[in-house]
């Protein structure tokens, strides 16, 4: 386990040293226990740095392994909702482009009928839209086909009245961004939102830089290149799947999607993360994080902000000492973004925990880890 401790910054940033060790530690626990695979994470506060800690393997399978890095990149599944579709919208909204009361309907007309017509922006950015959570292609095979499938997807409820947590209302708000700018996801993500922030190593579809010309340009294969942390091992070869996005249904949508399908490095992650305490560049206005960030589903038996999950939502991840006004996000590979508001304490934990398969839950962990970031602040 590695763990780089930036000592100009702690006192400026009130953490001890020894109790961020502490954390180093447990995570180097997490791994030798099998707990997950391998991590990195970084720790801040405000626009400061304080720790980067690196622990176990890219890759662990019986005939190889390789240690994780720094530098690694992962499989971010969920965190696409917040790290690209809903900066995205935002940016969006910034400039009049669009407003959260826009039906859904304006852009798709599949949505102008029966209570579909309801849906809104921000009833899908609050995952209220009355959409279910998420497995819904079956026996599709071409990629405009399954396209089309998205919005003929029926209600489970009536919009604004419950909060369940939905794949289906990412990908439409992705297809949205499309539809309004005139550009493919992907490439509004690189020119509006990585660029301006530095993320040079962020990206959807990575292996399509590494694919030799004449190959397919992303998918399994025997062996990840170094760089990657793999995911799931395939099933009936025994061979670990790396940088083409874990999530079934982005895969078969082309690995683009509103709701997974981007891959990062844990120092990448943290400059998006920054952004969100005012620190670095910044693509949003200060008023559009600020009203992502209010709960807009009290009473619907979830606390939602736009796009993130806030304390005592079911998803809440940040165990017992973060403060109130902290928000967040998980990714299913094993991927957490989290932020307390209050303290300007900030975390990225990325790990490849589903390459030892889906079972496991990694939310004592995540919990474990959070408590053990806070209680190192001085």
């Amino acid at each position: 386990m590695d763990i780089e401790i930036n000592r100009e910054a702690l006192s400026a940033a009130s953490f001890s040293e020894d109790r961020l060790r502490a954390v180093g530690d447990r995570l180097l626990r997490a791994t030798n226990s099998r707990e997950v695979p391998g991590a990195v994470l970084v720790v801040g506060r405000g626009d400061l740095t304080v720790c980067t800690a690196v622990a176990g393997k890219e890759i662990d399978l019986p005939d190889y392994q390789r240690e994780m890095t720094v530098n690694t990149i992962f499989d971010l599944a969920s965190l696409t909702k917040v790290c690209v579709t809903l900066p995205a919208v935002l940016w969006l909204i910034d400039r009049g482009e669009l407003l959260l009361s826009d039906r859904l309907e304006m852009y798709m007309p599949e949505y102008g009928d029966g209570v579909k017509r309801k849906v809104t922006v921000k009833h899908l950015l609050t995952h209220s839209s009355g959409l279910p959570p998420g497995d819904f292609l079956p026996g599709l095979q071409d990629v405009e086909a399954r396209w089309r499938r998205v919005p003929q997807i029926p209600l489970a409820n009536e919009p604004g009245q419950r909060v369940v947590y939905s794949d289906i209302g990412f990908m439409l708000l992705g297809r949205l961004v499309e539809t309004v700018t005139g550009q493919t996801l992907d490439e509004f993500a690189r020119t509006r939102i990585f660029q301006p922030l530095g993320m040079t190593h962020t990206s959807f579809r990575p292996t399509r830089a590494l694919a030799d010309p004449g190959e397919e340009a992303w998918g399994p294969t025997p062996y990840s290149p170094p760089g990657f942390a793999a995911t799931e091992v395939v099933k009936g070869n025994g061979r670990a799947a790396y940088a083409f996005v874990h999530d079934e249904n982005a895969y078969s949508l082309g690995g683009v999607c509103g709701h997974a399908g981007l891959f990062s490095s844990a120092h990448d992650v943290a400059r998006y993360t920054r952004m969100w305490v005012g620190s670095g560049p910044q693509v949003l206005s200060r008023r559009a994080m600020e009203t992502a960030l209010q709960c807009s589903t009290e009473g619907l038996d979830g606390r939602r902000g736009l796009g993130w999950c806030l304390r005592g939502d079911a998803y809440d991840h940040m165990g017992d000492l973060w403060s109130t006004s902290s928000f967040g996000h998980t990714g299913f590979t094993g991927t957490s973004i989290s932020i307390d508001r209050t303290e300007q304490v900030w975390m990225v934990l990325l790990t490849n925990r589903v390459h030892y398969g889906r079972e496991g839950d990694p939310l004592r962990l995540r919990r474990a880890l959070h408590n053990a970031v806070m209680r190192a602040l001085l």
